[in-house]
């Protein structure tokens, strides 16, 4: 289901803000999303988020994949890392993005 954003000239469709859009944003902006399990508990690092580096480049490709899809977060809102789940990080991308 897809909404219109308020106050935009254009009135894009944009999807609704769940945690199932959030987890998928984290899942498919990790270097092998395919490694994922369908469990919320599964350590990004299993999905190849293994250093900060790759930490950085999800935090980047989580804020271009929001972005093309008409929202907006700070990529110092958004949690990923070794160590970090993917319920962890969906959950800072629900509570940030905007």
């Amino acid at each position: 289901m897809a909404t219109k954003r308020k106050g935009a000239s254009n009135q894009v469709d944009r999807p609704l803000l769940t945690p199932q859009f959030c987890q998928d944003v984290v899942v498919r902006n990790t270097p092998d999303k395919n490694a994922f399990n369908d469990k919320q508990g599964q350590d990004l690092s299993e999905l190849g988020v293994v250093d900060t580096d790759q930490a950085g480049q999800h935090k980047s490709n989580i804020q271009n994949d929001l972005h093309e899809n008409q929202y907006a977060i700070k990529q110092s809102d958004i949690k990923t890392g070794p160590g970090v789940t993917v319920h962890q990080c969906a959950t800072s991308v629900l509570g940030h993005a905007h």
